[in-house]
């Protein structure tokens, strides 16, 4: 089961460095609100996950179990996290492309009158890449890791949740502190491992898929 968990460590590590509207949001909430905003929007995905992105993947998975399905949702799953790595990638090698100040200065500006958690909870239920990861890459992991029976799965679950943390809780840190995220080239770096990695991942499990 540790390499349940370490994939998913991984995965989760390169997921939550990568741009979108949770990282925009979480930061936007911690300057406006303080950390504890910031939290709350950092738990919210996670209960949108565990309460509706997993059941949905499972049941896709249950009733979709025909060979040409599987390696069609490996395939598919494997060129979502090639895309997503070479997006992350492509960014972090852009001279603009991972401006941390300018993104500090568009979360200050995002408004709503909703509450930091339903905020979290609506903008990860609207996000088209929580669905495709699902679906696809999250669906095969958790169902893999029923071979090692309830802990399986969950040791892929615990490990992705822990990447996720630890990114998010040092940008809810440093946001709080209204200090600049992260060094402008230290991030670029880290941005451009995390494309890799998920670009890494992306070959692993097509390739895995078909052989």
């Amino acid at each position: 089961m540790l390499d349940l968990f370490t994939t998913g460590f991984l995965i989760g590590l390169a997921i939550a460095a990568t741009p979108g509207p949770i990282l925009l949001l979480m930061i936007s909430e911690t300057l406006r609100r303080g950390y504890r905003a910031g939290l709350l929007v950092m738990v919210s995905p996670i209960t949108v996950d565990l309460c509706f992105m997993v059941p949905l993947a499972l049941t896709i998975q249950t009733l979709l179990t025909s060979k040409p399905f599987q390696i069609a949702i490996g395939l598919a799953g494997g060129a979502f996290l090639t895309w997503l790595g070479y997006t992350t990638l492509r960014t972090a090698m852009t001279k603009n492309g991972a401006n941390l100040n300018q993104m500090q200065m568009e979360a200050k500006s995002f408004r709503s009158t909703f509450d930091s958690y339903k905020k979290g909870v609506a903008v990860q239920f609207l996000n088209p890449f929580a669905y495709a990861f699902w679906v696809t890459i999250g669906g095969l992991m958790l169902t893999r890791g029923f071979q090692y029976g309830i802990p399986g799965p969950i040791a892929f679950l615990v490990g992705m949740y822990s990447g996720i943390t630890i990114i998010e809780l040092a940008l809810i840190y440093f946001s709080s502190k209204g200090k600049s995220i992260f060094n402008q080239t230290v991030y670029k770096i880290f941005l451009a491992v995390s494309g890799l990695i998920l670009i890494g991942f992306g070959a692993y499990f097509a390739i895995r898929t078909v052989i």
